[in-house]
C-alpha cells in the first residue's frame, strides 16, 4: 500500500471533471468518462505499484511513439489544418503515463523520463540532480488546451476555465483571508481575465488573416493546379479573409458572370480532390502577342468581362467564367492549359488584366470518363442508399439534378462552424453532413452532390473557384474576395456540361455579416494601390479604371490632406529647430530691454543659463533676475503652488519692480561688447 496522493488530493475530483469536460467538448464523452473515473480511482483503491524510473520511460516512450503516429495520421487527414485535431488527442495519448504516476508508489516523475535531453545528460553524468514534477497539473492544463481547441463558444468556454480555476485556486487560498473578500478578488482576475481575452481575440480576428495569407503568399504563392482540399472534418472558422482577389467589370450590355473557376477535380480520395490528368498543354497567342485562342466558338451566346488580377512571382491560376473561348488583353509570356480547362500563366507583369470572351449556353469540356462516374468503396454504399431514398435510379439526368438539388435545398443548412472532428470521427465527417448534423460549408455541398450525382450514373466534377456579386459603387466593378472562395459541381447532362451549386443561397449573406470594422478602410487604400498600379502598368486602356477616376482618387487625397492640416496644429521646422517661440511671455520684457545691450538670450538658452549668464558679467539686477526666475521654475513644476496661483503673481510682481528700478538706467549700461572679458 502506497501513499494517498497529499497533492492532488487537495483540489477533491478537479482532474476527473477536467477530463470530463474535454470529452464533452472534443465529443469523446463516452471515452472521457471511464478515463477520468480510473484517474480518480486512486482515491479509494488502496493498492500501488512500485514503479521504478525505468517504467516510466518506457510508458513516456510509448506515449511518445503514439503521439507521432496520430500526428502523421492527422496530418495525412487534415493537411496544414492539422494542429488542431491532434491538440485534441493529446490527453488520451498521455492517459497512460497519467494513470500509472496516479496509482504508483510515488507523486512525482522524473524530467529524465518526459525529455530525451534530460535522459542523456543525467546517464553522461553532466546532470547530477533531475528534478522531480507532479505530471497531473500539467495534464490537466493540456485537457484544457484541448478542449479549447474544439473551437465552440468562447464565453462559454471562459466561464468553464473560470470555474476551473477558482476550484483548484479555493484549496490553497490563505486560511485568515475571509471568504467574501477572496470571492470579491477571485472575480475582479477573472473579470480582467476575460476581458483581455476578448481584447486579444479581437485583435486575432484582425491580424489573423493578414499573417495567414503572408505566409501563403511566400510558402505556398505557387498554388498547385492538381490538387484542392476539401476542409471536410476541419475544424474553426473559415475563409475570414477580406482580401480583394479579383476585380470583375462586364462588358456594357452584358452581364456579369456568377462564378470564376480556377479549378476542376475528378478524383476523391482521403478527403481530397485530385486532377486527373496532370498535364498541361502551351496555348499559342496571336500575332498581337496578347490574344489566346483556347478553341473555337463560332455561338451567338456569347459575352465579355474584363477581370485584373495579381500575380505573385510571376505565377498565376487565372480565374475564368466557364466557357471561356478566348482571352484577349493577356501581357503574360506563356499560357498553359490542361485537359479540364484549367489555366496557369507565367512572366507577365504584377497587375494582371484580361478580357475573358465565354460562351453563356453552357462550357467546353471534354466528354465525361470513367474517372468521372468513380465513387471509392468507402462512400458507394452511403450514397446509393441516398440514391435509393431519392428514387434516382433509372429516372433521366435532368431530373436527377434535380431531386438532388431539392434534397439539399429542405432540411441543410450552411453553416462556417464545424462541429470538431476527432481521431475516430474524421472517416466519417461526409456521412455525419447526411445523416446526423446536415449543416456545412460549400465543400460539404459540392462534395456530397458530386458523389451523389455519380452514384446515380451522372457524370460529375467538383470545382473550385469564386462568387462575383459584390458590386461596388466606388469603384464601379465588382469585387471578389478571398472570403468569395467557393465550390461547386459540374454535372453532363443531356450532352453538355452544367453548373450544379446545392450551396443554399444565404452563404454570401452569411460570411458577409461577420465582416470586420475596419473593411471600408482596407477597401479604400486596395483601390488607390491599384490606381497606382494600373497607371504604372499603363493598363488603364481596359475600361475598369480611367483617368477621371484616377484623377478623383487623387482629388479625394488632396482633400484629405487638406482636411489633417486644418484640423491639426503644426509646427513648421527649419533646419532642425522649431520656429514656435516657446520663450515664457512673462519675461520677454525683460529680454527686449535687454536685447539693446547686447544681452540676448538664443532660441536653445534656458532661463537659468541666460540669467546665469548675466549674473557672470556683473549685469545690474542680475541677482534680483536670478530670484525671479527661480520662483518662476517653483511656480512652474509645482502643481500644488501652481493650482493656487499666488507664485505666477509673485513672478509678475517681482519682474515689473526690476523694469522700473533698473529700466531708466539701462541706457547707461555699457554694452556686452565693451565689457572686459
Amino acid at each position: 500500500m502506497g501513499q494517498w496522493c497529499p497533492a492532488m488530493a487537495k483540489a477533491p475530483l478537479l482532474l476527473g471533471a477536467i477530463i470530463v469536460y474535454w470529452g464533452w467538448q472534443v465529443q469523446m464523452l463516452a471515452i472521457a468518462v471511464p478515463m477520468a473515473i480510473a484517474l480518480e480511482g486512486w482515491r479509494i483503491v488502496r493498492w500501488r505499484w512500485d514503479l521504478q524510473d525505468s517504467d516510466f520511460n518506457r510508458l513516456s516512450d510509448l506515449c511518445a511513439v503514439v503521439f507521432i503516429g496520430v500526428a502523421i495520421y492527422q496530418v495525412d487527414q487534415f493537411s496544414v489544418q492539422a494542429i488542431f485535431p491532434t491538440i485534441e488527442l493529446v490527453p488520451l495519448v498521455l492517459f497512460p503515463l497519467v494513470f500509472a504516476l496516479g496509482y504508483a508508489t510515488r507523486e512525482r516523475i522524473k524530467t529524465s523520463s518526459l525529455f530525451w535531453s534530460v535522459r542523456r545528460a543525467a546517464a553522461r553524468g553532466e546532470i547530477t540532480t533531475v528534478r522531480e514534477v507532479d505530471l497531473r497539473y500539467a495534464y490537466a492544463l493540456l485537457c484544457l488546451l484541448a478542449a479549447s481547441s474544439a473551437g465552440r463558444n468562447r464565453v462559454e468556454f471562459y466561464g468553464a476555465l473560470a470555474f476551473f480555476a477558482a476550484w483548484g485556486l479555493w484549496s490553497y487560498r490563505p486560511r485568515h483571508t475571509r471568504v467574501g473578500v477572496w470571492l470579491l478578488a477571485m472575480s475582479c482576475g477573472l473579470g480582467l481575465g476575460f476581458g483581455a481575452e476578448r481584447g486579444m481575440l479581437e485583435a486575432r480576428r484582425a491580424v489573423e488573416p493578414w499573417v495567414v495569407e503572408w505566409f501563403q503568399e511566400r510558402l505556398w504563392s505557387h498554388r498547385d493546379p492538381y490538387r484542392a482540399q476539401t476542409a471536410i472534418g476541419r475544424i474553426g472558422r473559415l475563409k475570414l479573409s477580406e482580401r480583394i482577389l479579383y476585380r470583375v467589370k462586364p462588358a456594357r450590355g452584358h452581364r456579369a458572370p456568377e462564378l470564376l473557376r480556377d479549378g476542376v477535380y475528378r478524383n476523391f480520395s482521403r478527403n481530397v480532390w485530385i486532377v486527373g490528368n496532370r498535364s498541361f498543354e502551351q496555348v499559342s497567342p496571336t500575332q498581337d502577342g496578347t490574344t489566346w485562342p483556347l478553341y473555337d466558338y463560332a455561338g451567338v451566346h456569347q459575352r465579355r468581362a474584363t477581370v485584373v488580377s495579381h500575380m505573385s512571382k510571376g505565377r498565376a491560376l487565372l480565374a475564368v467564367p466557364a466557357g471561356t473561348f478566348q482571352l484577349d488583353g493577356l501581357n503574360v509570356e506563356g499560357l498553359k492549359v490542361n485537359a479540364l480547362g484549367s489555366l496557369r500563366a507565367a512572366d507577365g507583369p504584377d497587375l494582371l488584366t484580361y478580357t475573358t470572351h465565354y460562351q453563356s449556353d453552357g462550357e467546353h469540356s471534354p466528354p465525361p470518363s470513367r474517372q468521372d462516374l468513380m465513387v471509392s468503396a468507402d462512400f458507394r454504399v452511403l450514397f446509393e442508399e441516398l440514391g435509393a431514398e431519392l428514387a434516382l435510379e433509372k429516372a433521366p439526368p435532368a431530373e436527377i439534378v434535380r431531386r438532388v438539388e431539392a434534397h439539399f435545398a429542405q432540411d441543410y443548412r450552411y453553416s462556417l462552424i464545424q462541429t470538431p472532428r476527432t481521431f475516430f470521427e474524421s472517416r466519417n465527417a461526409l456521412k455525419r453532413f447526411l445523416r446526423t448534423t446536415r449543416a456545412g460549408h460549400c465543400e460539404y455541398f459540392a462534395t456530397a452532390t458530386a458523389l451523389a450525382l455519380r452514384a446515380a450514373g451522372v457524370p460529375a466534377r467538383y470545382v473550385t473557384g469564386y462568387a462575383v456579386s459584390e458590386w461596388s459603387e466606388l469603384e464601379e466593378a465588382f469585387l471578389v474576395r478571398k472570403r468569395h472562395g467557393h465550390a461547386w459541381v459540374s454535372a453532363f447532362v443531356d450532352g453538355r456540361w452544367v453548373d450544379v451549386d446545392t450551396t443554399p443561397s444565404v452563404w454570401l449573406s452569411a460570411e458577409s455579416d461577420d465582416r470586420p470594422w475596419w473593411t471600408s478602410v482596407y477597401d479604400f487604400a486596395s483601390w488607390l494601390g491599384f490606381l497606382f498600379d494600373d497607371w504604372r502598368y499603363g493598363e488603364s486602356d481596359n475600361g475598369v479604371v480611367t483617368t477621371g477616376a484616377l484623377g478623383t482618387a487623387l482629388a479625394l487625397v488632396v482633400v484629405l490632406v487638406w482636411r489633417l492640416i486644418r484640423s491639426t496644429k503644426l509646427v513648421s521646422v527649419r533646419r532642425g529647430r522649431a520656429t514656435q517661440d516657446t520663450r515664457p511671455t512673462v519675461f520677454l520684457p525683460v529680454e527686449r530691454a535687454l536685447a539693446p545691450l547686447g544681452y540676448v538670450r538664443a532660441r536653445s538658452e534656458t532661463l537659468l543659463a541666460f540669467v546665469d549668464r548675466l549674473v557672470a558679467a556683473d549685469v545690474p539686477g542680475a541677482p534680483e533676475l536670478q530670484r525671479a526666475v527661480a520662483l518662476y521654475y517653483r511656480y512652474r513644476f509645482d502643481p500644488q503652488q501652481r493650482a493656487r496661483g499666488s507664485l505666477s503673481g509673485e513672478v509678475a510682481k517681482q519682474l515689473e519692480e526690476w523694469l522700473t528700478h533698473y529700466g531708466p538706467r539701462l541706457a547707461s549700461y555699457p554694452l556686452a561688447s565693451q565689457r572686459r572679458p
